[in-house]
């Protein structure tokens, strides 16, 4: 949920509001097994991170200032 963490005071508080989520196309895991877990976990995760990335969401633009205020 993109604008969700706009709106949280802490950790486990939601507010009422509008919520976007973002629904990315499936990835084929036919023919993995176990042994894929780790790969398969690192390609959904760049994945998202690549779509995240295209919307701007909030708590990106909130790490960059900070680590912009450490230097």
């Amino acid at each position: 949920m993109l604008d969700s963490f706009d709106r949280m005071r802490s950790l486990l508080t939601l507010n009422p509001g509008p919520s976007r989520a973002v629904f990315l196309e499936e990835i084929p895991v036919d023919g993995l097994t176990t042994d894929d877990t780790v790969s398969l976990k690192k390609r959904v995760h760049d994945l998202m991170a690549k779509r995240l990335e295209e919307y701007n969401y909030s708590w990106k633009i909130q790490e960059k200032e900070e680590k912009q205020e450490k230097v």
